[in-house]
């Protein structure tokens, strides 16, 4: 046997084995993944909306690149007078891997299966009073003023400009089966069931 021919049966037996390893790990990996997107989904839902967000499951899968989330809650009364209870069924999260792995740096698709949102309107009209009766910018609590000029941010805080978007700038968005309720002061109510969105 020539030693061409050993060369070539040694890579051969390397990449058979780096396959293996890779098919085995699959699960693993997925399994890393999901559990990172969970923690993401959560950290990032739950400082947009003001509020706790809780998720039941998390999968990914690779073919195509896509991390499916199910039983997300909201666990709290959180921003745009949003009620605790507000749920999802499931989101899907899908596109290139290099845009799932970096965020920010290509298009999503969104993929929400059974909303349902329940809004107090009332409660959000109060958000904004309830805020410009507190301290102002720049005070502490008891009305202290807190390090730095007053209406400025501290050189170290990081701008919103500077954080990865929510919604990469081209991603899409699909809810299907959703459903509405609203709620204002005086008893007036209103639902949209079946709300669906592109």
């Amino acid at each position: 046997m020539s030693r061409r021919v050993r060369i070539l049966l040694a890579a051969a037996m390397f990449c058979g084995i780096v396959a293996c390893g890779l098919v085995l790990a699959r699960p693993w990996l997925a399994a890393l993944v999901a559990e990172h997107a969970r923690r993401e989904t959560i950290a990032r839902a739950g400082e947009a909306l003001g509020a706790p967000v809780g998720i039941d499951r998390a999968a990914a899968g690779f073919a195509p690149a896509v991390v499916v989330l199910e039983g997300l809650k909201l666990e709290a009364d959180g921003a745009f007078g949003l009620r605790a209870g507000s749920a999802i069924e499931s989101l899907e999260i899908s596109g290139d891997p290099w845009s799932l792995v970096r965020w920010g740096s290509g298009p999503i698709v969104f993929h929400v299966e059974k909303p349902n949102c329940v809004f107090a309107l009332g409660a959000a009209a109060a958000a904004p009073g309830a805020a410009g009766s507190g301290a102002s910018v720049g005070e502490g609590a008891g009305g202290a003023l807190s390090p730095g000029t007053p209406g400025t941010k501290p050189s170290g805080e990081a701008t919103p400009a500077a954080a990865a978007p929510a919604f990469p700038p081209g991603s899409r968005l699909k809810v299907r089966r959703g459903t509405v309720s609203l709620s204002a002061p005086g008893g007036t109510s209103f639902a949209c069931d079946g709300f669906s969105l592109d």
